[in-house]
């Protein structure tokens, strides 16, 4: 019987395992497992080996779908680089070889995470806003899909672009956060694009919200979210569109929130608020407001999305 009559595919990190030679019986499943997620761009290594744990050389490893291919050296491994995703996607890897006059392959499932930037605007202190005062000072912050800090990444607003590089004028810092921006004189409240951009993320644009000194301040609303037991739910989302504009805020960590400066259109309207949390039901409250700029509280109860 020959040493390669069943050998299977492992990685490091990919976990390509399925049945690569024959008698699939004997073949283990690798670590992992099916389902190993990488970001785009980053490598991904792999291994083939016997049922024993022996690296086999020479074998064809691919990602299906794409260019990406590699060939394993003499311990059986080879590393190929995740392809460049416009969201979350399946791939497939491919694993195959003539062995003994057969020939054997193998596939094994992987998850390809696309990388993307988000930006919210701060004080200077950096704490979250979501409206800026006419002729004040913010700070753009800028951070990944997994919400960690993006350091010299550009940041750009209303004619000004803070860039890394040797000449450039300083992009984010190692806490997400860009040098000050001046908010411009604005007649009314109006919405103003702030944009950040780094090489290997998909760019982000969001409207950071200018306000007038000489329009009203607004309806204030406030509340709590909690779930069905009544436990608070921290860092849930709580939003509106108002007069053309939109508002949001967070929950702390006592399930609080104040949603500021909230101005419907001149003779009042109905508004939606909607809020939000990972794992939770959205849940909707509709309101009227006039223009009187009051306080209004609303509380809100989430549903665990595995309940009826």
């Amino acid at each position: 019987l020959s040493l390669f009559s069943s050998v299977l595919v492992s990685t490091a990190y990919a976990g390509i395992n399925e049945n690569l030679f024959p008698d699939q019986s004997n073949f283990l499943i690798s670590q992992p497992g099916l389902n190993a997620a990488f970001l785009e761009g980053s490598s991904i290594l792999a291994r083939v080996t016997d049922k024993y744990g022996n690296g086999i050389k020479a074998v064809e490893v691919e990602i299906i779908g794409t260019v990406i291919e590699g060939i394993t050296d003499n311990d059986g491994y080879t590393t190929l680089t995740a392809p460049t995703v416009s969201e979350d996607t399946f791939y497939t890897i491919h694993a195959q070889k003539w062995i003994d006059g057969k020939f054997c392959e193998a596939f094994r499932t992987i998850k390809i995470r696309n990388k993307f930037l988000k930006i919210d605007t701060t004080d200077i202190t950096g704490k979250i806003i979501y409206t800026v005062n006419e002729h004040t000072f913010f700070c753009g912050l800028v951070r990944d899909q997994d919400d960690q800090p993006v350091q010299h990444a550009t940041v750009s607003f209303n004619g000004v672009t803070y860039a890394p590089g040797p000449y450039g004028n300083g992009g984010t810092a190692v806490n997400g956060m860009s040098l000050p921006f001046l908010a411009p004189w604005v007649s009314g409240n109006i919405n103003m694009p702030i944009s950040a951009s780094k090489p290997g993320y998909d760019g982000v644009t969001k409207d950071v919200t200018i306000i007038n000194y000489n329009d009203p301040l607004g309806h204030l609303i406030q509340g709590r979210v909690t779930d069905e037991t009544y436990g608070y739910i921290e860092n849930a989302k709580i939003s509106c569109t108002a007069g053309g504009l939109y508002y949001e805020t967070y929950t702390d960590s006592n399930g609080w929130y104040e949603l500021s400066g909230v101005i419907p259109y001149e003779g009042g309207e109905y508004i939606w608020f909607k809020a939000e949390a990972e794992g939770f039901k959205d849940s909707y409250s509709l309101k009227y407001l006039s223009g009187d700029g009051n306080s209004i509280s609303i509380y809100f109860t989430l549903k665990n999305k595995t309940s009826n």
